[in-house]
C-alpha cells in the first residue's frame, strides 16, 4: 500500500507530505526468518516460515560469486550448513515473484 498525503505549507510556503508504506502479509502469514546470525564455520543456519510452495535458495559471497543453489519445493523450514571461510554472505529466497534477502556472518 502507498499512501501520499500531502498537508499544508508553512509560513515559507514550502509543502510537506508524508509517504507512508506498508507491506501486508497473507492472513496467518509469518514473515519469513533466518537464524541464527552470526554463525560459526560449518554451523546450521536455518529458514523458517517459508510458504510451503515452490523456492529456491542462493547463497552467494559478498563478492556476488554463487556459492549454491537449492531448490526447496514444499518445505516451509529449510537448513542448511555455513560455509567454512568467515565472511559476509547473502542468501536469497527465490518464491514466484516473491523474493527475499538475508545477510549473515560466518565468524
Amino acid at each position: 500500500i502507498f499512501k501520499v498525503d500531502q498537508q499544508s505549507g508553512d509560513e515559507c510556503g514550502a509543502q510537506m507530505r508524508t509517504i507512508t508504506i506498508q507491506a501486508r502479509l497473507k492472513a496467518n502469514e509469518m514473515p519469513m526468518t533466518l537464524t541464527p546470525n552470526a554463525v560459526n564455520p560449518g554451523e546450521m543456519i536455518t529458514l523458517k516460515h517459508i510458504d510451503g510452495q515452490e523456492a529456491t535458495v542462493v547463497v552467494y559471497d559478498m563478492m556476488g560469486n554463487m556459492i549454491s543453489s537449492e531448490n526447496i519445493n514444499g518445505l516451509v523450514t529449510y537448513s542448511f550448513r555455513a560455509q567454512d571461510n568467515s565472511g559476509y554472505y547473502l542468501v536469497k529466497v527465490i518464491n514466484g515473484e516473491r523474493v527475499q534477502s538475508f545477510k549473515y556472518v560466518v565468524k
